[in-house]
Formats: structure tokens, C-alpha cells, sequence
């Protein structure tokens, strides 16, 4: 005799599909998230701070590129955990302090903007840069605090995404140092924070919330050069203007984003995040 399968009760199995389920709750699977960090066109690296190695301690990379940050400091001092708000989480939390950000040393001239990598698919002089991800602040600190970066202040400056005077955020890519400004300022709470560089048109964008800057049009590099600064998340290369806060689903890619497509992956977040 067949037996029939029994009816699915619809009670019973919404309740525990991930998307009903807030991110920090223990069932749920990572997959709405992970999903939209690894569909990112030209992908090189995604750090969801879900996935984190305690015994190095080390922040892993869920592209499958392998390009995993370390914090500043052997004995970890950016630390992991669920977002006390309530809203995104998990989340990396910098406190500010000497080694409170994460770090990858740079891979050599052989690696075109480091950890962009040298992949045969997109031509050299059409590469283009995005970086972004979610940041948090308590009140807003005003400014001097570098949130994804490979400058060290120095000689070896190439790009940054910055807060800078005013709350604004700024993203400069070098040679000549050519900034966009955010149209808007950040607010307390979390932000939705990228940065674009289009290769093709030399032109640098940032998107801040859901809204674009105008274009710095014309004005950036015609191509983006590696330096000998290392990767940071959460200072500058050299350790200083230090991020105070939490970040989640930080990510960067190899070519210049669409902005609708940008736009889509933060209206997607927020309301899958529950962000306000």
C-alpha cells in the first residue's frame, strides 16, 4: 500500500524559515545575506562577520578568494558578537583603541590594487573599484574616521572611504587625490555606506542610504595603481583615525557597481534586517 505524504502544516514551517527569522536568532541560516554578498558582480572579497576564526583571530572572506583580515593585534581586539541595537548582526565591533580594526598585508605589485587580484575576465584599463558595507555609530562623531581603506597616510595612498568634517562621507582615490562627498550626512544608528569608482568615465560616486552623490566627473585617475599600504577595515593603513562602531557585510569588488544595483542591495538589507 502507498502511503500519501501528509499535508504540510504552513504554522509549523513559517515559522522557521530564515525569512521570517531576525538575523541574530540561532536557526537562522545566513543565506538571504550570504546570497546577496555573493552575487555581487566582480566580487573579490565579502566579509559577512558571521563567519570568524577566534583561535588567530581572524575575519573570514565567504568569496572563496581567500583574502581573510586579521585584527591589528594578535590578541584580538575587534570583537564579534550580536548587535546589542537590536538590528543587523552579527557584527564587528571597533572600540576605537590602537588596534581595534582588521588588516591584510599587501600582496605585492603583483596584485593589482592588492586584493582586487589580476583576474583575466575584466581588461586593466576598464577596472573599476566598489566598496562598501553597513556601519553604525552611537552619535555622530564629526569626523576623522576611516571605515575601508589602503592608504597609509603616506606615500602609499590609493583609495579610502572616510567620514569626514560635517558627518559627510567621503571616498578619494589617488593619484591626485579626487574625492566624491556623500549628498546627505550619516545619521545615528546604521548606514548604508559605499563607494564607487568607474574606471571608464573617471568618475567617483558615493552612495550613502539609498542616495547617490552627484559624480565627480572626469576628474579621477585613468587607471588605479597598487601601492605597498596594507587593506584595512576600520583605520588607516597606519593604524590611526580609527572607526568607532560596529560593521557588518563589508564587501569589495573589482569592478564599478550599477547604482541601481547598489541601491537594490540596500533597500533588500534594510528591510531584511529590520534596520529603521
Amino acid at each position: 500500500m502507498t502511503r500519501q505524504a501528509e499535508p504540510v502544516n504552513s504554522d509549523q514551517t513559517d515559522g522557521t524559515s530564515s525569512q521570517f527569522q531576525r538575523r541574530w536568532e540561532p536557526a537562522f541560516q545566513w543565506r538571504s545575506m550570504c546570497s546577496m554578498l555573493l552575487g555581487t558582480p566582480g566580487l573579490r572579497a565579502a566579509w559577512p562577520m558571521s563567519v570568524v576564526d577566534y583561535q588567530r583571530p581572524e575575519c573570514t572572506d565567504i568569496s572563496g578568494n581567500g583574502y581573510d583580515l586579521q585584527s591589528a593585534n594578535a590578541l584580538g581586539d575587534v570583537l564579534f558578537g550580536n548587535d546589542p541595537t537590536p538590528g543587523i548582526a552579527p557584527v564587528a565591533v571597533f572600540s576605537g583603541a590602537a588596534n581595534s580594526y582588521l588588516t591584510r598585508a599587501d600582496g605585492g605589485a603583483g596584485n593589482w590594487a592588492d586584493i582586487l587580484g589580476t583576474e583575466a575576465y575584466i581588461i586593466a584599463a576598464q577596472r573599476g573599484l566598489t566598496v562598501g558595507g553597513w556601519f553604525w555609530w552611537a552619535a555622530l562623531p564629526g569626523a576623522g574616521q576611516w571605515l575601508m581603506a589602503k592608504d597609509d597616510l603616506g606615500a602609499n595612498r590609493q583609495y579610502a572611504l572616510y567620514l569626514n568634517a560635517g558627518n559627510s562621507i567621503q571616498f578619494t582615490v589617488w593619484l591626485g587625490a579626487v574625492t566624491a562627498v556623500s549628498a546627505t550626512m550619516i545619521t545615528a544608528g546604521w548606514n548604508h555606506i559605499v563607494g564607487i569608482y568607474d574606471q571608464p568615465s573617471q568618475t567617483l560616486f558615493v552612495e550613502l542610504n539609498g542616495v547617490v552623490s552627484p559624480g565627480v566627473v572626469g576628474a579621477a585617475p585613468a587607471a588605479l595603481a597598487d601601492t605597498a599600504a596594507p587593506f584595512t577595515i576600520g583605520a588607516d593603513g597606519a593604524g590611526g583615525t580609527r572607526f568607532t562602531g560596529y560593521a557588518s557585510d563589508c564587501w569589495l569588488s573589482s569592478v564599478s557597481l550599477m547604482q541601481g544595483f547598489i541601491k537594490a542591495g540596500y533597500h533588500y538589507t534594510k528591510a531584511a534586517y529590520g534596520v529603521k
